[in-house]
């Protein structure tokens, strides 16, 4: 079972990546009652049959390409979604892509905490060579009556730092990544 919010989300990515997405599409609205997430790639979709097996916990699929066994990455988010009562969506077709939308409340004692999200950003970005993975990231600030927000994209990171293959580099990256969490939207 995961710990905090950012695993789920990890696991999306790692699915989406599973299905050959090129570009995947990471939208996090916070505000004051929910944490918002709206994952969409461009990989190769599911079928209704698909999906309906995604989301069974007693399904399985081994692919041995991976390493890891799926199936029960989407049914531990929607047990958690349920038990806070929160939201969950699933929708995918075929040849297109996939999007999964979920929120948990802030005030309910069962939602997980969020973990730590500019680390969680720099190891999905680190996850692959080949996906552009795009991060759009948006928290509701009453105190200035308007919303802090900020996008940024792996290939964007990647160009103004020469890449990310030393240690020198993934502590800039850090750094980069943990003041637009801290300064850009914990105001």
């Amino acid at each position: 079972m995961h710990y905090f919010l950012c695993d789920y989300l990890s696991d999306i990515v790692q699915n989406s990546l599973e299905a050959n997405s090129s570009e995947i599409i990471l939208n996090f609205e916070e505000d004051e009652k929910f944490y918002n997430f709206s994952i969409s790639d461009n990989g190769k979709g599911m079928t209704a049959e698909i999906q309906k097996k995604a989301v069974d916990p007693f399904y399985t699929e081994k692919n041995e390409i991976y390493a890891r066994d799926r199936g029960l990455g989407l049914p531990f988010l929607i047990m958690a979604v349920q038990n806070c009562n929160g939201n969950f969506d699933l929708k995918s077709q075929v040849g297109v892509g996939t999007t999964i939308k979920y929120s948990f409340p802030k005030d309910n004692i069962d939602t997980p905490p969020l973990g730590n999200f500019a680390e969680t950003i720099l190891a999905l970005f680190n996850l692959s060579e080949d996906c552009n993975i795009i991060i759009n990231r948006k928290k509701y600030n009453n105190a200035v009556g308007r919303p802090d927000e900020y996008s940024i994209s792996r290939n964007e990171l990647i160009g103004n730092l020469g890449g990310l293959e030393t240690v020198a580099t993934l502590s800039r990256a850090k750094e980069f990544l943990n003041g637009l969490e801290e300064t850009r939207i914990f105001l």
